[in-house]
């Protein structure tokens, strides 16, 4: 019987056990199902190619590597890298390999980073790494980014030709299945700037941006790219709708602005106002400062605090609300939500919670003839915030020779 018990208590516990594991186990997996807030680009990445490219030798030359950047081919021309381990660029090119999977081929979308022997070793536009657009390949180079309907979009590149001969080397920026801009044929060697400006028509939302070769379609010899550029205004909004604290804290946690995309040189003042609909009264309930100051740089779903105190008043008047806005930003922002590449609420409300005053109930000592006695002022007083001011307490009318504690709380009265 014993035995019998304990197996059933060992079935219950085992099944107990695996309750519990399955009721983690699904919380676990409801955890990992939730959505995460994605924040769309309104910078363009890794413009000159530098972030993720492949070290060069002491010859100046890529090799072939199986870890990123992966490097599939490699020669005295440039390399093959897989555009997974390039930030912020993708591709339609590709190339089948089993360098790094020995008897198994595996296609690649790469991206060639070009070396030509011919030109000099400081013949990237910028930095130490340039692209060639079409060595195998018809293809291009691309990234989405957040962009409105009627925007405007500033946009620069360089573009260089392998040859002075044959077929003429064209490149073209697209956004949105549009055409912007075409290169001419810059002579072989040199780098020609193609940039200007445009109005995006499209629809809003996340968009591709595409640097594609024109001519040649595909051969030996192909485009050279470095140096990309956009510019597009920054995105502003608030980090949240609604704040509270008690009006007895004096520096409270409250409204940010969100910041996306670039900020040029000089940065940015972002005008903070006040709405009307709010009730509390600035100077008597609060101060605050009204900008914020964006430095120069490259944003993304970056908090910058507003700067405000909130005033205690000792009032009984219930809670008061402070209504932040952005004020106008003309042309150098605009006030939109990234995670949805759309208008954003231009409001933030701040709750002060009021905190009645102090309550000072009177005191009474009574002790016999000749004796001393003691007492404690701030014994029988209340504070909303828990914290009564011991130094406020002030003898106005005290017996001879009576003394208050430094510490505000014990008056002594000497017989």
């Amino acid at each position: 019987m014993d035995r019998k018990f304990n197996q059933l208590v060992g079935l219950a516990g085992a099944k107990f056990n695996f309750i519990q594991y399955l009721v983690l186990l699904l919380s676990l997996i409801a955890i990992l199902a939730m959505p995460s807030v994605v924040y769309a680009q309104r910078v363009l990445l890794n413009g000159s190619f530098e972030e993720g490219a492949p070290p060069l030798d002491g010859s100046g030359n890529y090799a072939n590597s199986c870890t990123s950047p992966r490097v599939v081919l490699s020669g005295p021309w440039g390399a093959y890298v897989v555009a997974d381990d390039i930030l912020g660029w993708e591709t339609g090119a590709t190339f089948t390999t089993d360098i790094c999977s020995p008897g198994t081929n595996v296609t690649y979308p790469v991206i060639e980073f070009s070396k030509k022997p011919e030109f000099a070793p400081s013949s990237p536009q910028d930095g130490s790494h340039y692209i060639e657009l079409n060595s195998s390949d018809r293809s291009g180079v691309t990234q989405s980014i957040c962009v409105q309907q009627g925007e405007t979009i500033g946009y620069s590149f360089w573009h260089r030709s392998t040859q002075s001969t044959g077929d003429p080397e064209i490149v073209e920026m697209i956004v949105g299945g549009q055409v912007i801009a075409t290169s001419g044929d810059a002579p072989e060697g040199s780098w020609q700037n193609i940039a200007g400006t445009t109005t995006y028509t499209g629809s809003t939302g996340l968009t591709t941006f595409q640097f594609s070769a024109v001519s040649p379609a595909v051969g030996a010899e192909g485009n050279l790219l470095d140096n990309i550029s956009l510019t597009l205004v920054p995105y502003f909004k608030f980090g949240a709708d609604n704040w509270a604290d008690s009006e007895t804290v004096g520096n409270p946690s409250g409204p940010s602005i969100i910041v996306d995309g670039t900020v040029p040189s000089g940065g940015i003042s972002v005008p903070i106002d006040i709405n009307a609909a709010s009730t509390a009264t600035e100077g008597v309930d609060f101060t605050y400062t009204n900008t914020i100051f964006i430095p120069e740089g490259a944003y993304s779903n970056t908090a910058y605090p507003i700067s405000f105190t909130v005033l205690r008043d000792d009032l009984a008047e219930g809670d008061e609300t402070i209504v932040f806005e952005i004020g106008d930003l003309g042309t150098s922002g605009e006030i939109a939500d990234a995670t949805t590449c759309s208008p954003a609420t231009n409001a933030a409300t701040f709750t002060i919670q009021d905190a009645p005053p102090p309550v000072a109930n009177p005191d009474t000592l009574t002790s016999a003839v000749y004796g001393a006695a003691t007492i404690a002022p701030l014994g029988n007083d209340t504070d909303a915030d828990g914290t009564l001011d011991a130094t406020s307490v002030v003898l106005t009318n005290a017996p001879a020779g009576a003394t208050l504690a430094g510490d505000g709380k014990t008056l002594t009265v000497p017989n």
